[in-house]
């Protein structure tokens, strides 16, 4: 691996989608691993300290507003940018996941461009 490539860790209990994400930012030249269980993904983060981190809000054993909360309490793992995936489109949540220190909020079902262009964003 060189040590340019950019690690990306993604949180979310759709396999599916994870596989998805993780095929097209490998395809890019990004390191991908993947949780997909809430309570693993502040101990992933610890151990790898990914570049950035995708979450999903809503997975098994754990909230992503509190996990956020706890990746943002965390001095490990405090600077790492969080752009949050999730279903949930109410203005409130959006609004809440943003002042906790989201760097982006994307409303599923979302365009994998979208998603690409919010990840260069954030590791630039």
């Amino acid at each position: 691996m060189s040590h340019l490539q950019k690690k990306i860790l993604i949180a979310d209990d759709d396999v599916e989608l994870t596989d998805t994400i993780a095929m097209r930012l490998e395809a890019l030249g990004y390191s991908v691993t993947s949780v997909n269980e809430g309570l693993r993904v502040l101990n992933r983060a610890q151990e790898e300290l990914p570049n950035l981190i995708i979450l999903d809000l809503q997975m098994p054993s754990g909230q992503g507003q509190t996990i956020l909360q706890k990746i943002r309490d965390n001095q490990k793992t405090a600077h790492i940018p969080v752009i949050v995936l999730s279903g949930l489109d109410d203005p409130q949540t959006i609004q809440e996941v943003l002042s906790h220190g989201a760097q982006h909020y994307i409303v599923k079902p979302y365009e994998v461009e979208d998603l690409i262009k919010k990840i260069k964003i954030c590791l630039n």
